[in-house]
């Protein structure tokens, strides 16, 4: 609990930073433990969801919502990750692949 604490600090921290630097900017909120949604920023907050933590669902919905509305050509996105850390061991494997294909975007 604690490590998610501090990542969650760290977050709010981060995302002060982008509101109060850019005038114009679109901030999308990613929670996942077995499986990723997008959400708003009182759920992403707040929310006390837990169980077992695939960090693929969420670079997945990642990818599928850069290409769908944040085109490169019409956006400068930036990524940030908050995390506790935790991963199941056979997700690894694919997060690296997926950061791979991510990274160029």
């Amino acid at each position: 609990e604690q490590k998610k604490d501090i990542a969650k600090r760290f977050f709010i921290l981060l995302y002060l930073f982008l509101t109060k630097a850019y005038e114009k900017i679109d901030v999308v909120f990613i929670r996942h433990h077995t499986a990723a949604s997008e959400v708003n920023e009182d759920d992403f907050f707040h929310s006390r969801e837990s169980g077992g933590t695939i960090v693929s669902s969420a670079l997945n919905l990642l990818t599928t919502i850069i290409k769908e509305r944040y085109p490169s050509g019409d956006w400068n996105t930036y990524v940030a990750q908050a995390s506790d850390g935790d991963n199941w061991d056979n997700d690894s494997v694919t997060c690296r692949q997926l950061l791979i294909n991510i990274m160029p975007m």
